[in-house]
């Protein structure tokens, strides 16, 4: 597999090494047993060193490339990113850069900064799918008026459930709920379902349970708190919350109560979001909540608002302002850009992620073959946003910035400051 045109040569220079006996006789000289695991250690340390960087991008189409940058900005490689998928060598502190092609002049470019040996980018492909009509049998229960099928292929409610349009991989999950009126009379989970013409949906159902859910520790400066609570995996399935709640806080705390389906499924998320009314909000999201109460700290995860930020299209920088309480440890930029010279105007969507460091960024240049969409010093800024973020495990999260599945965690917290 091709990775790139810039070879990485390693010289490493060591005395000889004369071991010999008390006596001083010149037979059976051998290494000594810590060179051998100082050279073993010199080896593993270059291996991980030449390790590729890899990206991957579904939409990606023909005519995308991949570019690999040393930390310099020094373009490493320049390799066909039509097949969705690129990699390259590159040292730590590189940068990766993917350019997509779109109509009318336009392009989409994706930066990350600061990348490192080893490192798996981009989005994830979307499974396999295939499209058929499915009939579910499941259990009754005893007073229920209707019940609702949910899955990541789809959302069902009914009595029966014959000949249902789904879409989907080999397998799935499927939620099963039991209905009284709009109310959670029980409920259980199917998981790694084989996806066939007829599926019987077996289990307990369990009845729904009482919750409280509160965060503390409010600044006085937020004037509004929501707070919403949903069972893993739904968050993924673009279902509704479990419950939620929106209103001003009262002496730094919000509570919400509610009636959850049931626990049981699968660990779950907790999520507030803390609003400014100048500067904007704050967004918290705490995977792996396993009980029916539980209390979240809003101050121990503040993130400080990258306010007033601006571009330099003669340097390709984005620059902010720090603003607010708490750290940060990553940013995220989203640009939309014009370039107009004698061939004609050309729109660049820019995204970049990269680890927080300072107060800017700076997009690398591109190289000469697409230079028509590099910046110049008229380009106007059409479009900025830049937000801070906190997250409990920045490797995971760098690897996948752009992928909405990937930013709901199901363990850890991760928390973003909004700009108005």
């Amino acid at each position: 597999m091709l990775r790139g045109a810039w070879i990485w040569t390693v010289v490493v220079a060591a005395a000889p090494v004369i071991a010999t006996g008390c006596g001083g006789s010149g037979g059976g000289n051998a290494p000594d047993a810590g060179d051998d695991q100082s050279d073993a250690a010199v080896d593993a340390s270059l291996d991980a060193d030449q390790r590729p960087v890899s990206i991957d991008d579904p939409a990606a189409v023909a005519g995308s490339r991949a570019l690999f940058y040393a930390a310099d900005g020094s373009l490493l490689a320049d390799v066909d990113f039509a097949s969705h998928h690129a990699e390259s060598i590159v040292p730590a502190g590189g940068s990766v850069v993917t350019f997509t092609p779109q109509a009318a002049l336009s392009a989409a470019i994706t930066t990350y900064l600061g990348v490192k040996p080893g490192d798996h980018l981009g989005d994830v492909a979307p499974a396999m799918t295939t499209s058929q009509q499915v009939s579910f049998t499941i259990p009754s229960l005893s007073g229920a008026t209707s019940y609702e099928i949910s899955s990541p292929c789809g959302t069902f409610t009914g009595v029966t459930f014959t000949n249902v349009q789904l879409t989907c991989g080999a397998t799935t999950d499927f939620h099963v709920r039991a209905l009284l009126g709009t109310s959670t009379a029980g409920s259980f989970l199917v998981k790694n379902v084989q996806i066939a013409s007829s599926i019987a949906l077996t289990g307990s159902y369990v009845a729904p349970h009482s919750a409280m859910f509160t965060v503390a520790n409010i600044p006085a400066a937020y004037t509004n708190v929501s707070i919403s609570y949903q069972l893993m995996p739904r968050p993924l399935w673009g279902v509704r919350p479990d419950v939620e709640s929106n209103a001003p806080p009262t002496a730094g705390t919000s509570t919400m109560t509610g009636v959850l389906p049931d626990i049981n499924i699968n660990q779950s998320m907790l999520q507030w979001q803390l609003v400014d009314a100048t500067l904007g909000q704050q967004q918290v999201s705490v995977g792996g909540v396993t009980t029916f109460s539980a209390t979240g700290d809003a101050s121990a995860w503040l993130v400080p608002w990258a306010s007033a930020p601006a571009f330099d299209a003669a340097t390709g920088t984005v620059s902010w302002t720090p603003t607010g309480a708490g750290s940060a440890n990553a940013i995220s930029i989203a640009l939309f850009t014009r370039t107009t010279d004698g061939t004609g105007t050309y729109f660049q969507n820019r995204r970049l992620y990269a680890p927080y460091a300072g107060t800017s960024a700076r997009f690398p240049r591109l190289p000469a073959a697409y230079d028509h969409y590099n910046p110049i010093a008229s380009s106007p800024n059409l479009g900025l946003d830049v937000i801070a973020i906190r997250s409990f495990d920045p490797e995971a999260t760098r690897a996948h910035p752009f992928d909405a599945a990937h930013q709901l965690p199901t363990t850890g917290t991760i928390a973003y400051a909004v700009n108005h």
